[in-house]
Formats: C-alpha cells, structure tokens, sequence
C-alpha cells in the first residue's frame, strides 16, 4: 500500500509499507529515501505549521512510534500508534493506538503528548471540533471530553455510548 502527500513546501512525499520517500519538488533532485524509520510499516501523515509528520506501526518490523520532519532534520518519538489519524482546523494533530491515542498541539508546546483512554479497544476515529472538544471512537462507543490541563493529566470525562 502506497499514499501520497503534497507538503505546503512543496515536497512530495511516498509512504506506506515502503516507509518513506521524499521529492523535494525541484525537476533535478531524485527521490530520497528516509532511513532510520522507527517501524517499517508507515500508515499515517500530518501537517503543521513548519512540519510533517508521520506514524509507523511495528507491524512489519522496528518499533511504532512518531516521525517529525521540520527544518530538514528528522526527529524520532517513542509512541503506541495503530491506524488513525486525525487533525483539526487549528493544526491539531492526533494519531490513535489501543486504549491511547498521542496528540501533538500547542497545548503540549507542539510535542506527542499520550492521553490514556478508560478502554482498551483500539482507536478508529479522532477528531477535535471548533470548541476544543475531542470525539474518539473506540469499540463500540463514541468517547468526548475537554481538556482542562496539559495532556497526559487530562482525563476523560464522559463516555457516551453509540
């Protein structure tokens, strides 16, 4: 499985179960291939701002965790992802895995930062709405809550079965 991603930069990016290429967009340069990934199996990419990052799974090898890309040097973070990715209109990032899902925000001073779930069913849908409230959807129930501190003190507040 291949996916595509055009940056706002410009550079175009292949990933999937290849790991991760990078064409920077200019009609000289060759494709480069990203070395060192954390897991082989890469699943899910995200903008913000100045940066680009991606989730791999340990699925086919390696470890999961996070892949940052952001002013042309690669920063690697130890993190459960499986499967989902979500982002918001305020540039918030959020990457799912069992019983946990990782966001990176201004929140946590743009870093991963793990909110532990009340279940253990794997993630399969994040999203944050315009008032800051994220909805996740796990096993067979649909989970809310809203941050009143800096992840991972954030606690779950309410779930709400579907």
């Amino acid at each position: 499985m291949k996916k595509l991603y055009a940056e706002h930069a410009g550079s175009l990016w292949v990933y999937g179960g290849v790991g991760v290429l990078r064409w920077d967009g200019s009609p000289a340069s060759d494709w480069d291939s990203i070395a060192n990934l954390p897991g082989r199996f890469v699943f899910g990419c995200a903008e913000r701002s100045n940066e680009v990052w991606f989730a791999c799974h340990a699925a086919q090898g390696g470890t999961s965790g996070l892949l940052r890309w952001r002013d042309e040097t690669w920063t690697q973070f130890p993190a459960e992802v499986q499967g989902t990715v979500g982002q918001s209109t305020d540039e918030s990032i959020l990457f799912g895995g069992e019983g946990r899902f990782t966001l990176i925000d201004d929140s946590t001073g743009g870093e991963p930062a793990t909110v532990i779930m009340p279940t253990r069913d794997v993630i399969t849908g994040l999203v944050k709405d315009g008032d800051g409230r994220f909805w996740i959807g796990a096993g067979a129930g649909v989970y809310s809550f809203k941050p009143d501190r800096i992840p991972p003190q954030t606690h779950i507040s309410a779930p709400v079965k579907a």
